[in-house]
């Protein structure tokens, strides 16, 4: 697979024999080259670092979506029916504002508890390994492996 390349300014047109090839995923790759910095496993820096609990927002804030349906379904059918608007519209007003605060109230719950958990921290010692984007090992930053 060849692909042709632009060379000089936008809108050019390039020649027929001016292009490059391109790996196509469907052929086989040829073999790289194996250097000795390349062949060498890179050695690990042991550094010392803090992990720390933390919340997860989003399910803090999909609870508190919940129960805020949860409080309109039932302040809908609490109450009697009024003869204005049917129970389908209280329950999509209802709905709305529940939903909205229900959302806002998990937020704060989960930053409050981010806050208190948040101030206790481990302090563990990791190890970390610098890779070359074309290294195949990835860069390893947890102690355990």
């Amino acid at each position: 697979m060849r692909v042709s390349i632009p060379e000089q300014p936008f809108g050019s047109r390039p020649n027929a024999d001016e292009s490059i090839p391109v790996h196509d995923p469907g052929e086989p790759r040829g073999e790289m080259p194996v250097s000795p910095e390349t062949a060498a496993e890179p050695e690990p820096v042991q550094t010392q670092v803090v992990v720390r609990r933390s919340p997860r927002y989003n399910h803090f804030m999909i609870l508190g979506a919940i129960v805020g349906a949860l409080v309109a379904l039932i302040l809908t059918f609490a109450f009697p029916a009024n003869p204005t608007y049917d129970r389908g519209q209280v329950f999509g007003y209802l709905l709305l504002v529940g939903v909205a605060i229900g959302v806002g109230l998990g937020a704060l719950v989960a930053l409050i508890l981010d806050r208190i958990v948040g101030r206790k921290g481990t302090s563990v010692i990791a190890d970390w390994v610098e890779t070359t984007p074309g290294d195949e090992t990835g860069t390893r930053k947890d102690g355990d492996a």
